[in-house]
């Protein structure tokens, strides 16, 4: 599944970006870490395997890439909301 058109998987991507964890937001999600970890990977996957997440620092940080991905979904969700 082309995981860059789920707008749970983008909600997921901005939760787990402001809290700086996947562990931190899973009960929002119904999900455990490991669920929510792969929902991220296949996000990175679908958008050709661009790394969003520095997953070796606690607390996790964006990418460059990362960083601009945020700032698109926020608005991406944002908009969805207004319609």
């Amino acid at each position: 599944m082309d995981r860059s058109y789920d707008l749970q998987s983008w909600k997921l991507f901005l939760a787990v970006a402001r809290k700086g964890s996947i562990s931190g937001v899973c009960n929002d999600f119904g999900m455990d870490a490991a669920g929510a970890s792969r929902v991220l990977s296949a996000l990175e996957k679908s958008l050709g395997d661009v790394p969003l997440i520095n997953r070796s620092v606690r607390p996790l940080a964006l990418t460059d890439n990362g960083k601009i991905a945020f700032s698109y979904a926020e608005k991406m969700l944002s908009l969805r909301e207004e319609m």
